[in-house]
């Protein structure tokens, strides 16, 4: 099967490119230099049909937008920037502030705008790794679950 290929991005700049799910978003990073040291991010949102830009999120030290969320409402991302401390972030693909979901790894679970995340980044064998679901406004979790290995 043959595929046509489509250029989604022109600037140069375009890192990690997430198609949302009906396709009509791409999120991706962009970044200007005043150094090869000193480089500020933007998380950028570009509706597909018109080729329409808009930051959802600037100023970012770094930054990774990883998942939409089912409806493509959200982008969950990693970064930081100077007010925001390292951690994985839920924000509108219209932009706004982002909300800190976790400091370990978080998803969108498929039926809908929930996140399921982990509270840490270590993993401890003994231990094992909490899981939360935070519902929106993503400020709280309404359940958990540890999961522990065999032992």
């Amino acid at each position: 099967m043959a595929y046509d290929s489509i250029q989604l991005t022109t600037s140069g700049r375009a890192n990690a490119p997430v198609l949302s799910p009906d396709g009509a978003q791409i999120a991706y990073t962009s970044y200007t230099c005043a150094t090869p040291n000193q480089c500020i991010w933007s998380i950028i949102v570009r509706e597909t049909a018109t080729e329409a830009e808009r930051p959802v999120v600037e100023a970012l030290l770094g930054a990774f937008p990883y998942q939409w969320s089912p409806d493509g409402l959200y982008l969950l991302f990693a970064g930081e920037r100077r007010d925001l401390p390292f951690g994985i972030y839920a924000v509108s693909r219209l932009g706004g502030l982002p909300v800190k979901v976790s400091d370990g790894s978080a998803l969108f679970l498929p039926a809908g705008d929930t996140i399921l995340t982990t509270g840490a980044l270590v993993f401890n064998q003994r231990e094992g790794i909490e899981l939360y679901l935070l519902p929106p406004p993503w400020k709280a979790a309404v359940d958990s679950l540890r999961v522990v290995p065999p032992a």
